[in-house]
């Protein structure tokens, strides 16, 4: 299969409200993202189908990321529900399929070897994880025959990862990284503002430009579309990183995955 390219920023669109979806998915397209975000029982699911539709733009050109919810136990339910995303989207093929939550590790193997089966038949260019630790993957890949493509976690500058992203780089296993919706404190840290007066950028887009230097995916919401947009234009040197690297206090601000 070809090598799959993947935009550095992608846009999550979970946590939309309803009646204002269509209009911040077609903005997120208008403003030219390419690479959604969200699960598969999500209401806003077939908003999105809708939107890309009635775009000018290509399937090809977009790049869609399913998660399976902890919902969904069985692979008799995750293949009843894929079936209704292809026929949503009239489509062949499903970019990425993750396991939202490791929630048990019968469950993920039984899930995984259904997501096998998917790749090999090209119904899913590629195969990954969410929010699984170190020993989370080290139980899949116990059973799996398909190492995941990508794991997608919670992080940021207080939440820095540095010990998972040395896993995952050893096990070549991309990291895509997501936001809480508040932190305590974190925009208003002293080495984000000094490097945010420095560049003339938000704090928000400091953090992501940190977190692509460090060969970290992300994932933006509504309240950071602009965000995303506002990144190419700069650089962070290895001492910035650095800096920032010392922010982390390893605080979580989304759903410990060990305490599903």
């Amino acid at each position: 299969m070809e090598t799959i390219k993947i935009p550095a920023i992608g846009f999550s669109i979970d946590n939309l409200e309803n009646e204002k979806a269509l209009e911040i998915i077609n903005s997120a397209l208008e403003k030219g993202y390419r690479h959604f975000d969200t699960t598969m029982l999500s209401n806003n699911l077939e908003i999105l189908a809708k939107s890309i539709e009635e775009s000018s733009i290509t399937r090809s050109e977009i790049i869609i990321t399913i998660k399976i919810p902890n919902t969904i136990i069985t692979s008799e339910e995750l293949i009843k529900n894929f079936n209704i995303i292809l026929k949503m989207f009239d489509t062949k093929y499903i970019d990425f399929l993750l396991i939202h939550w490791p929630v048990e590790k019968q469950r993920n193997n039984d899930l995984w070897q259904q997501m096998q089966i998917y790749q090999n038949q090209e119904q899913v260019h590629a195969i990954g994880v969410a929010n699984f630790q170190i020993h989370h993957l080290d139980d899949l890949l116990q059973e799996a025959t398909i190492v995941p493509m990508m794991n997608q976690i919670e992080m940021h500058p207080h939440l820095n990862q540095m010990k998972l992203k040395t896993y995952l780089d050893d096990m070549n296993i991309a990291m895509t990284g997501y936001f809480p919706k508040t932190f305590d404190n974190l925009l208003t840290n002293d080495i984000l503002l000094k490097l945010s007066n420095k560049y003339q950028k938000t704090p928000t887009e400091i953090i992501l430009k940190w977190a692509i230097q460090r060969q970290i995916f992300m994932l933006v919401t509504d309240e950071q579309i602009d965000d995303g947009l506002n990144i190419t234009d700069f650089k962070l040197v290895m001492h910035e990183i650095e800096q920032i690297n010392t922010i982390n206090i390893a605080k979580r601000y989304c759903q410990d995955p060990d305490n599903i």
